[in-house]
């Protein structure tokens, strides 16, 4: 039965892009908006990962959980680089 998960994952997680839809589809739970906003990013659409970046800046630490505040930290770092290499405006 595990094997037979591996395979329908497998199928339907093929490609990242695959794997953005999934998260990108999901974006009311904040761990998702983060995952969409990586896993846009890695696909190009850096629009959207700016968007989704700026969105999790916004939520409060204190309603988001313990993760909240590094999630934060990093995406702020990451937003940073797409800036100076001049991938999105600041």
């Amino acid at each position: 039965m595990v094997a037979a998960e591996v395979i329908a994952l497998r199928a339907k997680f093929r490609t990242l892009a695959d794997i953005h839809r999934f998260f990108a589809g999901k974006l009311s739970w904040s761990g998702n908006v983060y995952r969409a906003a990586i896993t846009a990013g890695l696909i190009g659409d850096l629009a959207l990962a700016r968007q989704l970046f700026a969105r999790i800046k916004e939520l409060d630490p204190n309603r988001n959980g313990f993760f909240c505040r590094e999630r934060q930290a990093e995406c702020a770092a990451l937003a940073a680089c797409l800036i100076t290499r001049g991938l999105i405006g600041p």
